[in-house]
């Protein structure tokens, strides 16, 4: 093997056959990593190599991830400038993938605590976009999009609370996929809104996150995957199907600079049926979702906020604060609602489709300036694009998936949304990997070098 493939599951079917040493593979992306680093901004900390590559479905393969994951060192900052200091055990999660044979070559920069729907943190230097350095990466797991989309891992474990997969995925035109609640563990993970929290994976193409995905969860085969070997991921992936599908995208999405890409996603040739439905309680979704974010976001690091309140960031603090005001109430509605707004979603959103397709971001992706506060070229309505479509799954508990279907004018991604009910996430990224078929994978990461 000459050069570094595209896909995870590429390098991994290479090396299963012996077609690549895994060792030798290793060194390589640990070199190109250190270089890509240096234009991209995305590392937080470099773990060491550690001896012999483990064997398994993922040897050979270097991933790397959100700072949010205990790895037994005591380093895990989220973000902030020094470790957090509350000690936890590794990450399980992190632990599967090692012993499945996956290295994890570093942890990786984020929104500080994981808010903010940007990378922009006062701590740390601002990631750049590798599909357009002037585009904003979102965020939280802001360094973990741009590790995958500049070709310095593979894949990356992140947390999605309120899109925070999801939204850097969009911006940076990659699979984010955040699973049903608790499909991996949250055990040794940095919390921010546990009943929220979901670990997930962003990744080149559908394939490379169900190969990640079948070997973090929590039980092998909980997420509808067969196996967690990449030959057998992809077949199963790629078994013929016609997909029966509903669609909610509004008129102004579809009039704005995303709709010429989801018109023609809804005109694919992929379906059974394809329908429309209205989504009254959207908007109750997006606010219950919000009011429990902020009430245990602020319970989480209530001890912070009491002992260094000026030592937090402006993005953290507009999460952190609010929740210190919002009636107690409130939240006990927003949690007894969960079950029946679940019910009704799957009853008259979904029915018996096999998924629902949503917006990801119906403004496109914006320039950093447009999302940033305190400048001149700040719009408030660029900001609220990034999130406006992503809490709602995260209230529900169900699986989402976002995926790039084009790109703008100037070459950023364009990206759609496609939800499940729980359990669900084989059929997303089978759904995902179909539309890959058709156009092309990986369609936004960039030229891999040759192995020297």
């Amino acid at each position: 093997m000459t050069e570094l493939p595209a896909r995870a599951v590429d390098l991994c079917l290479a090396v299963a056959s012996g077609e690549a040493d895994p060792a030798q593979v290793l060194r390589s992306q640990r070199q190109r990593a250190a270089v890509l680093d240096a234009a991209f901004h995305c590392v937080a900390r470099w773990h060491d190599a550690d001896g012999t590559p483990p064997a398994g479905p993922l040897a050979g393969l270097g991933l790397a991830h959100k700072d949010v994951f205990a790895t037994g060192d005591g380093a895990m900052c989220a973000g902030r400038p020094q470790p957090l200091d509350r000690p936890q055990a590794p990450s399980p999660a992190l632990q599967r993938l090692r012993a499945a044979g996956g290295v994890n070559l570093a942890a990786l920069v984020m929104a500080e605590l994981g808010c903010g729907a940007t990378g922009d943190n006062p701590w740390a230097p601002r990631p750049v976009n590798p599909c357009d350095a002037r585009a904003v990466v979102g965020g939280s797991s802001s360094g973990s999009a741009v590790a995958v989309a500049s070709s310095l891992a593979y894949a990356s474990l992140g947390t999605d609370t309120a899109g925070s997969i999801r939204i850097p995925a969009a911006t940076c035109g990659l699979v984010g996929l955040k699973p049903t609640y608790g499909a991996i563990t949250r055990e040794g993970l940095q919390a921010l809104a546990p009943s929220l929290d979901t670990v997930g994976v962003l990744a080149r193409c559908a394939a490379d996150a169900a190969l990640v995905l079948a070997n973090a969860a929590d039980v092998p085969g909980r997420a509808g995957l067969p196996a967690q070997d990449a030959a057998s991921l992809l077949a199963a992936l790629s078994a013929p199907r016609r997909w029966h599908v509903r669609h909610h995208f509004p008129v102004p999405v579809m009039q704005g600079p995303c709709g010429p890409a989801l018109a023609a996603l809804l005109d694919a040739d992929l379906y059974s049926d394809c329908e429309a439905v209205p989504l009254p309680d959207f908007a109750e979704w997006t606010r219950l979702a919000r009011v429990m974010l902020h009430v245990e976001a602020t319970d989480t690091h209530m001890a912070l906020l009491r002992q260094a309140p000026d030592s937090i960031g402006p993005a953290a603090r507009a999460v952190l604060l609010p929740g210190l005001g919002v009636p107690a109430i409130w939240y006990r509605e927003a949690v007894a609602a969960r079950p029946a707004m679940l019910a009704g979603f799957l009853s008259q959103a979904l029915g018996d489709a096999d998924l629902l397709l949503l917006p990801a971001m119906a403004l496109g992706v914006p320039d950093w300036e447009a999302v940033t506060p305190g400048i001149s070229r700040f719009d408030r309505a660029a900001l609220d694009s990034l999130h406006a479509w992503m809490p709602y799954a995260n209230y529900l508990g169900l699986p989402a998936v976002v995926f790039p279907v084009g790109r703008d004018a100037a070459g950023r991604p364009l990206c759609a949304q496609a939800v499940a009910r729980p359990g669900g996430e084989a059929t997303l990224l089978a759904f995902v990997h179909h539309w890959e078929h058709l156009h092309g994978v990986p369609p936004f990461s960039l030229p891999t070098p040759s192995l020297a």
